[in-house]
């Protein structure tokens, strides 16, 4: 199966313009709908796409815990149902039809243990204006990742053990799973081709009190990530840690 997980947190406007370019991709896909404790009117819209669509499904998490667990529970739907990777996107996105295809050459699905260095995770790059959304001359592999679009293979997830749900709600949970990768020899690169990025709207249409909710808890993963590995995310401390 080739599987895109699209992870939803209110703002179904966003997740109806997502879905029909996860599902017109160049190779046949299915779709997760992975619904992150929604508010508004994301889990009927859920339902009633998966009604009329054999390829659609649909996973639900009736309480707002972290980005890092829907990405864990999602990813675990897809290796019970025997994908060795899976696309996982966030459905402030939309995808050009090449996506699937080219970050599926990109990714191993199986580890040969004699060459760990092979990509086990590989992303877009984000882009905010549509007319950009242009298949570059050639593809890159350069060692920075866009958490946003990204497709990850089962041996590189099974070698961090996960995405660490310590960092409640979002942000900088995939700073950590980049920084556990790289320490482990599994390259996690950015090949790119882009992807339209309509950027950080589940926060943005929020009301007051969400977003000072989402601020703070922001604050504690700050620290949560300095507790683990003694510098803050865009730094260049941080960035030391990669040479």
């Amino acid at each position: 199966m080739n599987l895109i997980i699209l992870t939803c947190r209110n703002n179904v406007a966003l997740s109806r313009a997502c879905l029909p370019t996860l599902l017109n991709q160049h190779v046949p896909v299915n779709v997760l709908i992975a619904d992150h404790a929604s508010s508004d009117g994301t889990a009927s819209w859920a339902r009633s796409v998966a009604a009329r669509d054999p390829r659609i499904f649909r996973l639900t998490k009736r309480e707002h815990t972290s980005v890092a667990a829907l990405w864990n529970e999602s990813l675990r739907w897809a290796w019970e149902h025997g994908c060795g990777r899976a696309l996982v996107v966030n459905a402030d996105t939309e995808l050009m039809p090449q996506t699937f295809e080219v970050l599926r050459l990109f990714t191993l699905p199986l580890w040969d243990k004699g060459t760990p260095s092979d990509p086990g995770m590989a992303t877009c790059v984000s882009v905010r204006e549509r007319e950009r959304l242009i298949e570059p001359n050639r593809f890159d592999d350069r060692p920075h990742p866009d958490f946003s679009c990204f497709m990850i293979a089962r041996w590189a997830w099974e070698e961090i053990g996960g995405f660490d749900e310590n960092f409640h709600g979002a942000f900088f949970e995939d700073n950590s799973a980049h920084v556990e990768m790289y320490r482990r020899g599994i390259r996690a690169i950015n090949t790119g081709l882009p992807f339209l990025h309509h950027g950080s709207m589940t926060i943005k249409n929020a009301d007051r009190s969400e977003q000072k909710r989402i601020s703070e808890q922001a604050e504690l993963n700050r620290q949560y990530f300095f507790s683990k590995y003694g510098c803050y995310p865009g730094t260049k401390a941080y960035e030391e840690m990669f040479k």
